[in-house]
């Protein structure tokens, strides 16, 4: 409420920031102070809420594991790369990033799924809450065989899965349910059949299990269970200039998430070792099929011998003198046993590659070293296995499968073309050497017939024989080599469980309670703001209209109409006193006529105009109270005066009756009453009437104070017909009663002066908000006034 001082002072820059500093106390005041208890339930309730959900959820922790990625110093860069690769501008190396795909993969932890069974789960209930169990749990899933239709089901491929209850009788029976439907009695450590497929149950004697005791046995589709465990795992790098790996899995059981990571970690290590052995093994594949086929040439040839001996009938003196011809020829037999050895091998190799668009792993442990063909194995294969890595985890249109590929294309063809090139020289240095070998033949045909044919033979036996000694020696150093391949990682930290659980976190929770129960009635008390259409309070008003607020007059707590009486100090009576005195302020004159008039019935207009006469008539101001509603009067009953059959304002304006006739005397009182009269049927043609100003000029020559108890200006307009004659109009608005909208409606008449200097009074207000100048009101528990 503001001060009679306050209503003709213009507002200024201070006077608009000392409001908005008022405002705060008011904001607190209005949404917590006043709603105190509201917040301590709200709080109470949801720190209750935060315990329960500590108390029955499962703890999740977090289990740890670093692996470090060897680098592979094989593969082959071209000279840009290489220069961006030892600069180490894009931090982890691709090898790097493919094998953190490789852990992520889904194929990978499909593996751990099937190995662990983790698909299949047993848990019970402690009160509402699920727990799980892994270890030290009594009873065991042996064996399982889900029917087609189990698998097909919705719930069996649902995160949820499906669910079974096991209810123990004793160590030897249990009960089997599906929901609130038995499935039957069985054995433990016996199949049991059941519509959704058979199993194996096996209690461990040594553990403790309850009878009668429910435990829920679940079986989810692996596929389902892998997606769930990729969610919860997480592979990333420590440092992007580090190669090292750290692997993070969120798991209820920590015993359960550390066997997981080492079992992932293991599959790893063995795909990784799998993959470089594909070279090894398909070098050893391709020295057995040609060591069959060496085998059985270096047969055939040793029967010719032993064939061609027996026909020639040559004895063991024969072959002593050609053992000493062909210590001759040594040197060159040597020589071009070693070219067709080469030749050999180079001309399965071009076989080998010769498919288009095949990539296979060629053996680089065949061909001779410091050759140009050597050098171009070693990046072929590095190729071939990156290409099998990107086809585990890449689409065909992916651009580094792409390029991976142009450039096999391209290395093949150079690999193609070198070993052609390879076989000419070869075959040149051949004929050079075959060339020899004539002119040794020529020198050699003295010696017999037989003596020539048996040397030749023997040549072919001494080739495959050389041949075949040299896939052995390889077949052994590559089988040595497939034993001694290793894994490209190696595990820093084994797996480690967080020291508390990551969620949920205690204090996190509480501190959720704690602000949700303090902002749950804050928002509460805002909406009901937002959604109350009626006038609640000052700030209410202040919002929608910009008339000075008159001031505020308690709800009354009695039934009484009158509540101003002489030597009466009630809170009610002084806010009457009050405002008398704010209307005395803001009228320098002796004489005054007020107006009160409201939106509609029941806002206390004539309650306000009754007790405000009264008041004024306490200060031995002459004063009359003026029943200008003559539609539905009410002051004669709150007078007590409506068993009186009088004239009244209706009879005077109808020119029945003088004003003598219609001026009443308030018992006991310095005021005086002027009633309704006769109810007409045209009230406001009589409004009309000259007569009208008759009465209000002799009210004034008589009167101090004139009040006018008017109908409410939102229903009819009366109240406008005689605004010429009134000095002040108080606008009544009563809390919880008026509507928004009603004040905004009224405020066209208030603000285009069809009212003479109107001001708001409000009324019913409630006398625990504290209502008063500047907050500080003049009623509630101070002990002042009189209850």
């Amino acid at each position: 409420m503001v001060t009679p001082k306050q209503l003709f002072i213009a507002t200024s820059k201070t006077s608009v920031e000392e409001e908005e500093k008022i405002n705060i106390p008011s904001f607190l005041q209005k949404y917590f102070f006043d709603h105190w208890y509201w917040y301590l339930l709200c709080i109470g309730l949801t720190t209750t809420m935060a315990y329960g959900y500590l108390k029955f959820s499962n703890r999740v922790y977090e289990i740890r594991s670093q692996l470090l990625i060897k680098e592979d110093k094989s593969k082959n860069f071209a000279p840009g790369e290489k220069l961006l690769k030892d600069l180490n501008l894009f931090g982890a190396s691709e090898n790097v990033a493919n094998e953190i795909r490789i852990l992520s993969s889904f194929s990978l932890m499909n593996k751990v799924v099937d190995a662990l069974n983790l698909s299949t789960t047993f848990s019970y209930k402690y009160w509402i809450k699920s727990i799980p169990a892994y270890e030290d749990f009594p009873i065991i899933l042996d064996t399982f065989s889900l029917s087609p239709l189990t698998i097909r089901s919705a719930e069996y491929n649902d995160e949820g899965g499906l669910s079974f209850q096991v209810e123990p009788i004793d160590y030897q029976q249990f009960n089997f349910y599906r929901g609130d439907i038995i499935m039957g009695k069985f054995n433990f450590g016996e199949m049991a059949s059941t519509p959704y497929g058979s199993f194996r149950l096996i209690v461990i004697p040594t553990l403790d299990l309850v009878a009668d005791s429910t435990y829920h046995l679940t079986f989810t589709n692996p596929s389902v269970t892998t997606e769930n465990y990729l969610k919860k795992l997480s592979v990333n790098l420590v440092d992007l200039e580090a190669t090292i790996v750290e692997l993070r899995l969120t798991e209820v059981i920590p015993e359960r998430g550390k066997t997981i990571l080492n079992q992932l970690i293991e599959f790893y290590n063995e795909q990784t070792i799998a993959n470089k052995n594909n070279i090894t093994r398909n070098s050893l594949k391709f020295i057995n099929e040609r060591l069959d086929g060496i085998t059985q040439e270096l047969n055939a040839v040793e029967e010719n011998v032993e064939q061609f001996k027996k026909i020639n009938a040559i004895g063991g003196d024969a072959a002593t003198n050609l053992d000493l011809v062909m210590k001759e020829m040594s040197k060159y037999n040597e020589e071009q046993t070693n070219l067709e050895v080469q030749l050999s091998i180079l001309e399965s190799m071009d076989t080998y590659t010769g498919k288009p668009n095949e990539f296979p792993l060629i053996p680089s442990s065949l061909i001779l070293a410091n050759t140009a063909l050597e050098r171009l194995i070693e990046p072929y294969n590095n190729l071939v296995l990156n290409r099998r890595k990107l086809l585990e985890t890449a689409k065909d249109s992916n651009p580094l499968l792409m390029s991976n590929q142009q450039q096999l294309n391209s290395l093949q063809a150079v690999i193609r073309t070198t070993i052609n090139n390879l076989k000419g020289d070869l075959n040149k240095k051949l004929s050079s050497i075959q060339g020899l070998n004539q002119d040794l033949v020529g020198r050699l045909r003295q010696v017999p017939t037989q003596e020539r044919g048996l040397l030749k033979i023997k040549r072919q036996q001494s080739i495959k024989e050389n041949l075949y000694l040299f896939l052995l020696q390889k077949r052994e150093e590559t089988a040595l080599s497939l034993i001694a391949t290793t894994t490209n990682s190696t595990t820093i930290d084994l797996p480690r469980v967080s020291m508390k659980p990551i969620s949920p976190k205690g204090s996190l929770v509480y501190l959720s309670g704690l602000f949700s129960g303090f902002l749950l009635p804050f928002f509460l008390l805002v909406g009901k703001d937002m959604l109350q259409s009626r006038i609640q309070t000052e700030e209410d008003i202040q919002q929608i209209s910009k008339l000075p607020i008159l001031g505020s007059i308690n709800r009354k707590r009695q039934k009484k109409n009158i509540v101003v009486y002489k030597n009466v100090r009630t809170a009610i009576a002084e806010r009457f006193r009050l405002i008398r005195t704010n209307l005395q302020f803001q009228n320098k004159k002796a004489q005054q006529t007020l107006l009160v008039t409201s939106s509609i019935s029941g806002e206390g207009k004539t309650f306000v105009a009754l007790n405000l006469a009264l008041s004024f008539a306490l200060t031995r101001q002459k004063t009359i109270l003026l029943e200008l509603d003559l539609r539905k009067p009410k002051l004669a009953n709150h007078l007590g005066l409506a068993a009186i059959k009088e004239p009244g304002v209706t009879d005077f304006l109808a020119g029945e009756s003088t004003l003598d006739d219609i001026c009443q005397k308030v018992p006991d009182t310095n005021l005086s009453f002027i009633p309704c009269g006769s109810i007409r049927t045209n009230p406001q043609e009589l409004l009309l009437e000259d007569a009208l100003s008759d009465l209000f000029i002799h009210l004034k020559e008589e009167f101090d104070v004139i009040i006018v108890d008017s109908p409410p200006i939102g229903l009819v307009s009366d109240a406008l017909l005689f605004s010429e004659f009134i000095t002040n109009t108080l606008y009544i608005v009563r809390a919880g009663v008026t509507k928004k909208q009603m004040l905004e409606n009224a405020g066209d008449f208030l603000r285009k002066d069809k009212l003479t200097k109107p001001t708001i009074l409000f009324n019913g207000v409630n006398m625990k908000r504290g209502y008063g100048y500047k907050r500080y009101a003049y009623g509630g528990n101070y002990g002042y006034y009189e209850q």
